[in-house]
């Protein structure tokens, strides 16, 4: 085999295992969209007056949030950091984020 053709294999040999990662992370992420879909679908589904758990929306005013973190423990990164919002009366609001816990 020539120096060439041993270059131009390692370059295709390189492309396909790249390739084959690329579809991997690509599938694991159409995974985590499709959980994190079916939990919102879950939760808009709930019935309010079922006893199922949520929360009730507060009756009149406005949600003030000033440079919110927040962290699921003491050992783990920040997952929202700085979080400023008003979220006026009736209105209703999703955060939504990469992960499936």
């Amino acid at each position: 085999m020539s120096f060439l053709a041993g270059v131009a294999l390692v370059f295709l040999t390189g492309t396909i295992f790249e390739s084959v990662g690329t579809l991997a992370r690509t599938s694991v992420l159409v995974g985590q969209v499709g959980q994190a879909a079916r939990r919102v679908v879950d939760i808009a589904d709930q019935d309010r007056d079922s006893g199922e758990q949520g929360c009730a929306a507060p009756e009149g005013g406005d949600i003030v949030l000033s440079n919110v973190n927040f962290r699921w423990n003491d050992t783990q990164p920040l997952v929202l950091r700085g979080l400023s919002m008003t979220i006026r009366s009736g209105e209703h609001v999703a955060l939504i984020g990469f992960g499936s816990g």
